[in-house]
């Protein structure tokens, strides 16, 4: 059984950090790390990690929680698969038998646990095939053609599916997979009535698609004869584990050289990136057979700064790439365009030529979007005529419209001016107009993103998040207390819980904090962050009540010495109460008409100054002894 402990063991060994950063590019801020939040688009950095308390808050999305849940979120894992990664990579073993495992989650958790396992499975057989069989030759004999190694072969798990209509699902049923997995995961398709199934890779190629966390959600198939009735390649169909429009073929191997040189290069095939990696040029990606995205261009974000697009010369390559030019650029990615020589694309290039060829090519011929496409219209003559040389002018002014950072804006709009002649003045009305036109579109909807999470206002789950962002924010004090009685336990619920009640609280959602943990109390259950962290209620209270948005803290400075801190703050929440008392007495006096009700409400706003004046005049240790 998987008890508690393993747990515990998992997470005081993961170093939050460490993984975080696997996935955001995080600098140190005081004693916590910054970095753009991964699970909603932001130009400036609003997600923090707390490594002391293991946890991670976005102040702008909310999204919280712990080493746990960051993976569950990013690469949609379930808990005991993140449980997994994690024991895997801090080498903790896990019991085979787990409670974790043994207790179904839900229909939806197993099922994309399944599929994962399918694919796992589909992965290793296919690459056996390749290997071993007979039937593979004239593919072994393709990638020994295209000039691949056994090394990348089997780095790149590349395989080879049998050209018959039934070989994975026979090689599944001995290995006691069902075929429901097989069918979630895209691998087998099935008629209409669901009584025949057959494998959806055949007699192709196979180049298996990781997620960045490394695990296969999905192939691309490559067909190994000229054949007019059949395409040249196909992709897994879009299922629970895969989404063409974020996967990006090669990021589980080029992400940490993306981080290293701060710089993505996208192309356009499996074989280009296999090729530059090959010669040691490992910040290659390509998209899965599908045109660029802002989902992937986000994931890329994560990691590096800029993006070089290296796309084919022939016109679908050039569509392709004026089409992600202003989705890279929304990204707030800088953009560098490399143009090869006419019929060389990276596979090709790099076969010819070698690695440090294409290092210098880079060097030397990669310019920014700008250049790109003046050079482009001056190819096409178009910049040499006033009427054509306009339009280029605004299909530039269109990029820049996009940029969501106003100081680069303005830093090409002055070098678009120097290189068009045309008056900074004038160049700025039009990007105004662009950007007025554009504002009051509605937003373009993918059809294959995943459903926003919904916004605290929605949400009748969360009375914390809901509270916290519906108004302004808590009162500090409110904060620090229910802070202070997570962290500390028992002794600090008892003290505080002694001299106030949920009804000193005007925040409703600190109010319903305080009851839950004094409930807790009461029931002698525990308190502690790791309760909190994820809990279904109070999912973003650990990050809001633990983690600094702004550092140095000046609230960590006053923290030093802790009882003390903590009179003040109950005097500072029952002053409160008395001020809003003292409101709504006022308030109630003068709605009142009668002599009677007015002399008992008067009364009582005598008894609330007094006792106020009594409060404030009041040293906290005289208070609080």
């Amino acid at each position: 059984m998987l008890h508690d402990h393993i747990k515990d063991d998992i997470k005081a060994a993961a170093d939050i950090v460490e993984v975080v950063s696997g996935y955001v590019k995080l600098k140190r801020s005081g004693s916590n790390w910054q970095g753009l939040c991964p699970f909603h688009n932001e130009k400036s950095p609003s997600f923090n990690v707390n490594p002391s308390l293991g946890i991670f808050k976005c102040f702008g999305c909310g999204e919280s929680g712990d080493v746990f849940s960051f993976l569950m979120k990013i690469d949609g894992l379930s808990f005991p698969e993140a449980m997994k990664v994690l024991a895997e990579r801090y080498h903790i073993t896990i019991p085979e038998k787990s409670e974790v495992l043994d207790e179904a989650k839900s229909r939806e958790a197993l099922l994309t646990e399944g599929a994962y396992m399918a694919l796992a499975f589909a992965g290793r057989y296919y690459h056996t095939q390749l290997a071993d069989t007979e039937e593979a030759e004239p593919a072994r004999a393709y990638l020994r053609k295209r000039g691949f190694t056994g090394e990348t072969v089997r780095k790149y798990g590349i395989g080879y599916a049998p050209d018959r209509m039934d070989a994975l699902i026979r090689a599944a049923e001995e290995a006691s997979i069902v075929a429901e997995y097989l069918i979630e995961a895209g691998l087998v398709k099935q008629d209409e009535n669901g009584t025949r199934l057959w494998d959806t890779f055949r007699g192709r190629l196979l180049f298996p698609i990781f997620n960045p966390a490394g695990k296969v959600t999905g192939f691309g198939g490559r067909i190994l004869t000229e054949s007019k009735k059949a395409p040249k390649y196909i992709n897994s169909p879009q299922s629970r584990v895969y989404n063409k429009s974020e996967a990006l073929y090669g990021i589980h191997a080029a992400k940490g050289e993306i981080r290293k040189t701060k710089e993505a290069i996208l192309v356009e095939g499996y074989t280009d990136v296999l090729q530059l990696h090959q010669a040691g040029i490992r910040n290659v990606v390509a998209t899965s057979g599908t045109a660029l995205t802002a989902e992937q261009l986000r994931l890329l974000h994560r990691y590096g700064e800029t993006l070089l697009m290296i796309f084919d010369a022939d016109q679908a390559g050039q569509n392709a790439m004026d089409r992600g030019l202003d989705l890279a650029l929304a990204e707030g990615l800088a953009v560098r365009v490399l143009h090869l020589p006419d019929g060389e694309d990276p596979d090709s290039f790099v076969k010819q030529f070698g690695g440090e060829a294409f290092r210098n090519v880079v060097k030397k011929d990669a310019v920014d979007f700008m250049r790109f496409l003046i050079a482009k219209s001056r190819q096409g003559g178009e910049w040499n005529d006033p009427q054509t040389r306009r339009s280029v002018i605004t299909r530039i002014l269109q990029s820049i419209s996009k940029m969501p950072d106003a100081i680069t804006r303005e830093t090409y709009v002055q070098q678009l001016s120097e290189w068009s002649k045309v008056g900074d003045i004038a160049l700025k009305k039009e990007l105004s107009q662009l950007m007025r036109a554009e504002a009051g579109r509605p937003a373009p909807r993918a059809a294959s993103a995943p459903s926003p999470r919904p916004a605290a206002s929605e949400r009748t789950d969360d009375v914390v998040t809901h509270a916290s962002r519906t108004s302004r924010p808590a009162p500090g004090y409110e904060q620090a207390l229910n802070r202070h009685m997570i962290a500390h336990g028992y002794p600090m619920v008892e003290f505080i819980g002694g001299h106030i009640n949920a009804e000193h609280f005007e925040d409703e959602g600190m109010k319903a904090l305080f009851e839950d943990i004094v409930a807790r109390y009461e029931a002698h259950e525990p308190i502690s962050t790791d309760v909190y962290v994820n809990h279904p209620r109070f999912s973003g209270v650990v990050g809001d009540l633990f983690v600094e948005r702004h550092t140095p803290s000046k609230r960590l400075s006053r923290d030093g010495d802790l009882h003390k801190t903590v009179k003040g703050e109950l005097k500072s929440i029952r002053l409160g109460f008395l001020d809003r008392l003292k409101a709504r007495f006022e308030a109630e006096y003068n709605a009142n008409g009668s002599a009677s009700e007015r002399a008992a409400m008067a009364a009582r706003l005598t008894d609330v100054t007094r006792e106020r004046s009594r409060l404030a005049s009041t040293p906290i240790d005289r208070l609080y002894p």
